[in-house]
């Protein structure tokens, strides 16, 4: 859908789909370069491999599984709601969940291998 404007995403782990707040984000990983200089001038760049990074918070529902999610090892989809999905295979919980009240939700951040695009 070219020209099409991506809105709000969900955020699916291991085929759950929590409730997600509006803000996710998806750093897509894969080499992150620096540039190499010598004798004052670019020579050119390094890479090293870079995983992918979700930061997401959830709507805390009354059954919302606090465990689950602390734990969590597998897939991660980042799905925006015109359909485009993003895979993060090979994932899991980086810190424990953040729980806030009146309204806050649920804050994790997940890492995982590069994303791909699966849509």
């Amino acid at each position: 859908m070219p020209g099409t404007v991506v809105g709000v995403v969900k955020v699916v782990l291991n085929g759950v789909d929590y409730r997600t707040k509006q803000g996710a984000t998806l750093e897509m990983g894969g080499e992150q370069k620096t540039s190499q200089y010598a004798s004052g001038k670019r020579s050119g760049s390094s890479s090293e491999p870079m995983g992918s990074k979700i930061s997401v918070t959830f709507e805390f529902m009354a059954d919302t599984d606090l465990e689950a999610l602390r734990d969590f090892v597998g897939q991660a989809d980042y799905i925006t709601d015109k359909g485009v999905m993003y895979t993060a295979p090979n994932s899991e919980t980086m810190e424990p969940p953040k729980v806030s009240d009146n309204g806050g939700g649920v804050e994790l951040t997940i890492e995982g291998d590069p994303a791909v695009l699966a849509s």
